[in-house]
């Protein structure tokens, strides 16, 4: 019972999300719509790519960042002090991914801001543009529970380090939700 209530609470949370005017603009993809990732790949350091079609039942949260644009850092920063320890060991593929960045300089930012959890690059901007209409106000978040239905999307950031943020991951990693009516 308090699993569904607090289920509850998150999908009404996240409809005032989608309500505002900024995030119902911004987004081309409705919540519950599952996201076909076997056409798309990020870059990962070292020239090696990932095949996002093998991200089968986890959860998925990419973050599109801008190096060295200041939200994005301030909640990278934010990220890898008080979410990243919680959920690197759960059901969960997390990305830092660059949005513009070549990846030396991504890399060279990544590192000379001491941050652990992963980071790739999309140079085409594929994944993001079927998903999202402009860009601006980074970071951009998404969060595909493991049947990779679009449950969250932020845009402009949330405070990582929140109790809300939190329980929203941890709500679409063991509940998921609902697939698009």
């Amino acid at each position: 019972m308090g699993l569904r209530i607090s289920f509850c609470l998150l999908m009404a949370c996240l409809g005032v999300l989608a309500q505002q005017p900024t995030q119902k603009s911004f987004w081309k993809i409705k919540q519950g719509e599952t996201v076909d990732l076997n056409p798309y790949k990020f870059f990962l350091p070292g020239s090696r790519d990932l095949e996002l079609r093998d991200w089968k039942d986890k959860a998925v949260l990419i973050i599109y960042i801008r190096a060295f644009d200041k939200s994005s850092l301030d909640f990278l920063k934010g990220f890898e002090e008080k979410a990243w320890p919680s959920i690197r060991n759960k059901n969960i593929e997390c990305y830092a991914v660059g949005h513009g960045d070549q990846m030396p300089s991504l890399l060279s930012w990544y590192e000379d801001n001491q941050f652990t959890f992963p980071i790739a690059n999309d140079p085409g901007h594929r994944l993001h543009n079927g998903l999202c209409t402009m860009q601006s106000a980074f970071p951009h978040i998404i969060l595909l529970d493991r049947d990779h239905r679009f449950c969250v999307g932020i845009v402009g950031g949330i405070d990582p380090a929140s109790e809300e943020f939190m329980k929203m991951i941890d709500q679409v990693i063991d509940v998921g939700c609902p697939p698009a009516s």
